[in-house]
């Protein structure tokens, strides 16, 4: 790309604009020259490679600089620029990443100067009114960039798969997206069917002439693949979002499932099912339904499916196609995802496990996977001719939700304390947390009840409710197993379910915990917050508080990972415990003195008036060791573009009372108060 700017315009204040870090983030930064006509600036990757000057202008008038010869040399150097083949998914990812980006800037810019009634406009209120209630420009321009991304890949792997059909092109691509993703087909017709594309046109070729170079057979070889703890297409996938906005990342709680992990849960909730509810095949039983309601990537699902072959090799392994329509067992797997990319992944990772597994797909025949948020309500929508394919997305998630029992719930959902979920019907659902033995929390601070991942528990328990029976399975958070303000959620699970066992994996370096023997405690995950195991299993017809059964599980992440492998539900040493009012704990407790204790005053009959007192927010911004530190970062970020400060600073998404512009724009008019502020510091 060449960026032309006015003669003599200052190259130095146009590199920090917005627009320019936004180039050299997307893929429009791969290859690109920034000149005023005098001087000239060749960027690979958006980093500086090359600088030359033409001439001067000195009162009005241009001298020539005797520069002419490296001058040419740049210019070659841009024009000679050849793409690297790609054959990893690791650079597949990090590339398509840039030119998402590169999407994503050109909707977000169309959209500002639209009105209602053109293309990508309506598009986007049809998305709000039938699948996506909370959806803004922002997030908007996000999904659809990403589904022109990953709709152009998932076409690039279709056509891979049949050779022999030309180059691959944008006019032909969505005849390869496969007609088992018809929400994706659907959606990314619309894109290259209707006026909508013109606006994009630029970027959307950039990829698909890139995607046509890929060497996408070497991919493939790769996602078929997996070792004890490695899965391509979920690596492929954290790779691309990584580069793509790590902010995302964190605002969804999205984090990749190690397998040792996901083996343990799906195995326990298989063998749960032969010894508690007397189904020899388990997870293969034709009448068990399974949901994962944050399925991300399809983890779990993929474990399942594997674990039924397992289940059906007794019967003979060359009838796992036909066994499989037999139990329906396609029919009876379902997936929520809220993310394109992930949603498309899922499919596409499903799909060719079921085909190297032997399975052979029927016309029109798609998985149960459906892009929905788990935590709205299901209500079907009236259906529209213009994306038709939205409703009826949709009509069969809400399906799922409200009419389709489930027997088992299992995943990872997401962990997220400034939860973005809060609309009213799974805000009801939670509020059976909020009370205690009949009697309100009244709790000053109820905020981590409206943790996603307590939510999705929620959600879940409320699913095998309706059932009257099943296996809720999760690995969550751990801080609802001894937390006081989730005495009430501790005790609504004891009162649903029939048995629970509880493995605490710990590692929550939040809480500084070490193993028993002084050796240090690491997390399965690459995150600070602790998290447990939790299988829930609901008998019917049982009105006994739960019996629960607790384990430990401390050392290295590797050492934990080996024991999942080892272990199973029946081999891990379980202690039963006895939760009792008023906390419930899910933890085991010395009670010897319990009695004694309780005898003595509450700190609350004592001091009845009580604060939360110092509540701290935004401390990678806020908080500095030195006077001369905050002014430094201060001065950072208002230098920064809105989207930068808001990643550099994990400042996350804004709040009614606090937004990152508001910060940034009163900052840059009060730089006076900036320094008044830091000699109070001092």
């Amino acid at each position: 790309m060449l960026k032309l700017k006015k003669i003599g315009e200052n190259l130095d204040k146009i590199e920090e604009t917005e627009q320019l870090q936004r180039y050299f983030g997307s893929s429009i930064g791969e290859n690109l020259i920034l000149t005023n006509y005098l001087e000239f600036r060749w960027y690979l990757d958006g980093k500086l490679q090359l600088k030359t000057t033409l001439a001067t202008v000195k009162k009005g008038q241009i001298t020539p600089v005797d520069d002419a010869a490296k001058t040419e040399e740049l210019i070659l150097s841009f024009l000679n620029f050849k793409e690297k083949v790609i054959n990893n998914y690791y650079d597949l990812a990090s590339q398509m990443a840039a030119s998402t980006k590169a999407i994503r800037y050109g909707i977000t810019e169309a959209l500002k100067f639209e009105d209602e009634q053109e293309e990508l406009t309506k598009l986007k209120l049809l998305f709000q009114d039938l699948l996506l209630p909370d959806l803004d420009n922002n997030n908007f321009a996000d999904m659809y960039a990403q589904t022109i991304a990953y709709g152009l890949f998932t076409a690039r792997v279709g056509h891979a798969q049949n050779p022999g059909q030309g180059m691959f092109i944008r006019k032909t691509a969505s005849i390869h997206i496969s007609d088992k993703i018809p929400f994706l087909q659907g959606l990314f017709r619309t894109v290259i069917e209707t006026d909508i594309i013109s606006k994009i046109d630029w970027a959307i070729d950039k990829l698909v002439e890139f995607l046509a170079k890929v060497d996408m057979s070497s991919i493939l070889e790769n996602f078929g693949r997996e070792t004890r703890q490695e899965d391509p297409v979920v690596h492929f996938y954290e790779t691309f979002l990584g580069a793509y906005e790590a902010s995302l990342r964190k605002s969804r709680g999205v984090y990749y499932t190690p397998e040792p992990v996901v083996s343990f849960i799906v195995q326990a909730v298989n063998d749960l099912l032969d010894k508690e509810f007397d189904l020899d095949d388990g997870l293969g039983s034709r009448k068990v339904t399974i949901l994962d309601p944050a399925t991300g990537t399809g983890t779990f699902l993929y474990e399942v499916i594997k674990q039924i072959r397992r289940n059906f090799e007794k019967y003979g392994v060359n009838r796992w196609n036909e066994l499989l329509r037999d139990k329906k067992v396609l029919e009876r797997l379902y997936g929520f995802e809220l993310l394109m990319t992930p949603y498309t992944i899922a499919h596409l990772k499903l799909a060719l496990l079921l085909e190297n597994l032997g399975y052979r797909f029927q016309d029109k025949e798609r998985l149960n996977i459906y892009l929905t948020n788990a935590l709205e309500e299901g209500v079907k929508k009236s259906e529209v001719l213009f994306g038709k394919y939205i409703s009826e997305e949709a009509n069969k998630a809400a399906a799922v939700k409200t009419e389709i029992p489930i027997y088992v719930v299992l995943g990872n959902p997401p962990y997220s304390g400034h939860s973005e979920n809060k609309n009213n019907w799974i805000e009801s659902l939670v509020r059976d947390y909020y009370k205690i033995d009949g009697v309100d929390l009244k709790e000053k601070n109820t905020k981590w009840l409206q943790d996603d991942y307590v939510k999705f528990i929620r959600f879940g328990q409320w699913k095998i409710d309706k059932n009257s029976q099943g296996i809720l399975a999760f690995v969550t958070n751990h801080g609802y197993l001894d937390n006081p303000t989730f005495r009430g959620m501790r005790q609504n699970l004891l009162q649903t379910f029939t048995k629970i066992y509880i493995l605490d994996l710990h590692g929550n370096s939040k809480k500084k915990e070490v193993s028993p023997d002084g050796s240090a405690d690491k997390n399965v995950f690459d995150i600070q917050q602790g998290v447990s195991i939790g299988i829930f299993i609901k008998e019917e017809n049982n009105t006994d508080l739960a019996t629960v059964y607790h384990s430990d599980l401390w050392g290295s992440r590797e050492s934990k990972y080996e024991l999942l492998q080892q272990l199973s539900l029946d081999t891990v040493e379980w202690e039963k415990i006895e939760p009792s009012s008023p906390f419930y704990l899910f933890i085991p407790q010395d009670t010897d003195l319990l009695e004694e204790y309780n005898q003595g005053w509450k700190i609350t009959d004592i001091m009845p008036i009580n604060s939360v007192g110092i509540v701290t927010a935004r401390d990678y911004l806020t908080i500095q060791w030195t006077a001369e530190e905050v002014e430094k970062i201060i001065n950072d970020f208002v230098s920064l573009s809105e989207e930068n400060a808001r990643e550099k600073y994990k400042l996350g998404k804004d709040t009614r009372d606090w937004k990152v512009s508001f910060a940034v724009t009163a900052h840059r008019n009060k730089k006076v108060l900036l320094k008044s502020t830091t000699n109070n510091i001092s």
